[in-house]
This record gives C-alpha cells, structure tokens and sequence, in this order.
C-alpha cells in the first residue's frame, strides 16, 4: 500500500512494471536491523533497478532518493553517472543536486568524489572556492574532503596564485587550524616556494605565529616539517646514510644550519621559558643534526629529554626515556 511516506508519492514515473527485490539478511537473528518500510520499499526498488541495470529517467531520479536517505551509497552515484554520460543529462544541475548533498551531509567522501567527476567533466572550477568557503569550511574550517577537495581544484586549474593569497584568511580566523597549516605547506611547497632564499619571508610568518600562540602544536609541526631531523640508526633502511630522515620525496627540505634565525628564534624562546615540548623537541633535533654536536650539546639533550619525561611531556614519559637511550647508543655516550 503507498503511503505519503513512499518514495512513489515523489516520482514522476510509474513502477507497477518493476518486481521489488528484497535484502537477503539470511536467517533471522537479534542482530537484524530493522528498517523503516518506506525505506524497506525504496532500496527494495533500487535494487531491482540494479539488478536489471535500467538506464534511465525514471533510474536516475530513483538514485536521487536513495541519495536523499543514504548520501554514502556508492551504487546510486554509480547509477548516476551512468545515466548522465548515457542519456546526454545536464551535467550543470548535477552539480546543483550535489551541491545540495554536500551541503546536507559535508562528510561522506563518495559525495565528494562524485562532485569532483562532475567538474571534469565539465572542466572548470567557477564558484568551487566559494562553494568550499560559505557551505563547508564556514560551518567546519577543518572538514578533511573539503580540504582534500581543494587540493585537487588547486592543482587541476592552477590555483596556486589565487589560493597563496586567499588562505592569509584562515589564520587570521584561526591560527590554530592545521588543516590551514597543512594546505599553506602544499601550496608552498609546490609552486609558490621558487628559490631557498624566498624561505627567510615564510620563517618570518612562522616565528610569528608561535610568538602568538607559543603551545600551537599545528605552526610548531609546520615549522618542522621543512627540516631534516635526525633518525636513529634502529629505524634506519638499509640505504639510507647515517642520521638522514627518509623523507617522502618531498622537494623542499632543509638543513637547520641553512638558516641560523631559526636557532637564534628558539634561543630567545628558551630565556622566556624551558617548558615547551615542541621547542624543546627543536632544541634537540638542532643539536642531533649539527654536523659534530660537543659533547656539552648532547648532555644537554639528553638532559631536555629528561625534562620532557619527568615534567613537560610526562603522558610520553615511555617515548622520552627511548628517545634518550637511542641518543646515547648513537652516539657512544655511557649512561
């Protein structure tokens, strides 16, 4: 019997031809789920359409009410874009449609994989950063397909200009939004960064952001993640050098010694305070990766992991005291 709640009551077509096939759940457990029947009456439908791989209006406009109920199913995205490509359907209002999918639920990554086959096809981006900045990062700054979604609109248009002065905004917002962080180290360091010497500018913003929240975990890993650090020689491969990080084909990465403002930034940190786990951490990835650290350097990392484990860093007391026991099996020094 069709109810208001039937998904029938919606269509434009007529589905008296098409036999309903059921979920198989097998035999009859307390773990069955149980659905509501207008729901029951839909994907019982929806699979029927699967089943006999119908491509058409009335095919596609099932898969939008599937979609409406359930936004992650793959097989109506798939049914999708099959009627789109065969029946020669308007890629623009799909667009609209997936717009207002993303806009109800930001994350389910088949949605946004399915709004990133609709503008290749299309082959243009008008609208997409503000679609990103006013449906979804306005409501969550940190949503990951957002992000993710953003990264690809940047590489696949050649964003890289536009997007180097529009994301001054997010730190303005919050310094604190890694997501940001993480998306200024991608632009940067895949086209804007075009000579060693243009780094000094970018150091400068990031000295300023720890003087302006100094326990910022996101601009501390940022600041990091241009740097070699030292790996132990236990976590070495076998062709890597002695010490070098196995960096994951990265194009820009430095050495500390390369730009010594970054030693005299956390010497003046250190006369304000001794109890910053991430500038600590830098003070000894500093001392591990200089070329011939004195033994009065060491000492004094493995005092600062000492530190760490006993007062500042305590919840990784374990880590520390295997950070320091490494330093001294790497470096000859007798506990």
């Amino acid at each position: 019997m069709e109810t208001k709640l039937s998904f029938k009551s919606k269509s434009k077509f007529n589905w008296d031809d098409v036999e309903r096939v059921p979920q198989y759940d097998g035999q009859p457990t307390i773990l069955n789920l149980k659905y509501k029947p207008e729901y029951v009456e839909l994907m019982d439908y929806f699979r029927a359409i699967i089943k006999s791989d119908e491509i058409s209006m009335r095919s596609f406009e099932l898969s939008g009410f599937v979609l409406q109920q359930l936004t992650s199913n793959y097989n109506a995205y798939h049914i999708r874009r099959k009627c789109l490509e065969q029946l020669k359907l308007s890629y623009e209002d799909e667009l609209k449609f997936i717009t207002e999918v993303i806009e109800g639920n930001p994350k389910t990554y088949q949605s946004w994989e399915h709004r990133r086959y609709v503008i290749e096809v299309l082959n243009k981006c008008d609208g997409e950063i503000d679609f990103l900045e006013e449906s979804v990062f306005s409501e969550d700054n940190k949503n990951y397909h957002g992000w993710g979604y953003r990264i690809w609109l940047c590489q696949k248009f050649d964003l890289f200009e536009d997007e180097w002065e529009r994301i001054q905004y997010y730190f303005e917002e919050d310094i604190r939004n890694n997501s940001a962080w993480n998306y200024r180290h991608f632009l940067l360091s895949q086209r804007i960064l075009k000579e060693k010497s243009d780094f000094k500018k970018e150091l400068q913003f990031i000295f300023e952001s720890i003087n302006q929240a100094p326990e910022n975990e996101a601009s501390w890993n940022y600041l990091m993640g241009w740097f070699k650090t030292f790996e132990f020689k236990s976590l070495q491969n076998e062709n890597q050098q002695p010490g070098e990080l196995n960096i994951f084909n990265q194009k820009w990465i430095f050495k500390f010694s390369e730009f010594p403002e970054v030693q005299e930034f956390q010497t003046e940190l250190l006369k304000k305070s001794n109890l910053n786990r991430y500038l600590l951490y830098l003070r000894i990835q500093i001392i591990l990766t200089s070329e011939n650290p004195s033994q009065q350097d060491l000492k004094e990392a493995l005092d600062i992991c000492q530190l760490q484990a006993s007062e500042v860093d305590r919840i990784r007391y374990n880590y520390w005291n295997w950070f320091r026991e490494n330093i001294q099996k790497d470096f000859n020094i007798q506990a």
